[in-house]
């Protein structure tokens, strides 16, 4: 019972001493001179925390995978 405690007064620490992150807002615009039509398409947002290669290459499927999001856009 003792080491269960342990495990969860540890857990509970844990959590405590993780910091707080606020939500974050990203804007994405396309100049009109370069279209003056909507666009529909695929927007892919990558993002990496190894500044040693392109974030592109850094997608794979392993644990050492970045993060890549993706939405459809419709214009």
């Amino acid at each position: 019972m003792r080491l269960i405690f342990r495990s969860l007064l540890a857990a509970a620490l844990c959590l405590l001493a993780v910091p707080v992150i606020s939500a974050q807002t990203i804007r994405v615009s396309y100049p009109d001179a370069r279209s003056a039509k909507p666009l529909d398409g695929r927007l892919l947002l990558l993002l990496s925390n190894d500044p040693s290669e392109d974030p592109r290459m850094q997608i794979n499927d392993t644990q050492k995978s970045q993060q890549v999001f993706g939405m459809t856009v419709d214009g």
